[in-house]
């Protein structure tokens, strides 16, 4: 659980590009939850997690498993002065 977590999202202004956006600690296990296998990919150098849909965009989780997800309602707060790479594309 010491691995930062990012989420590769469209980015608001230019829905051609992704932008990176940490994940915050206490979130980190069901944010990783939320993709499958194909859809994360750990940078053992960085100690870190990449997730982004577009990594395997046909696979889907299990139904089961989005109903757990679901219930548990994970949280997303704003990080205040938090330095970001540059918006750029995940492959």
């Amino acid at each position: 659980m010491s691995a930062k977590v990012f989420e590769w999202v469209c980015s608001d202004d230019d829905p051609d590009k992704y932008e990176c956006r940490p994940v915050l600690k206490h979130n980190r296990f069901e944010v990783l939850s939320l993709y499958t296998t194909e859809q994360k990919k750990y940078d053992a150098i960085l100690n870190e997690w990449d997730c982004c849909n577009e990594f395997a965009p046909n696979e889907t989780l299990d139904p089961d498993l989005e109903d757990v997800i679901e219930y548990h309602h994970v949280d997303y707060e704003p990080i205040a002065n938090l330095t970001l790479p540059p918006v750029c594309s995940p492959f």
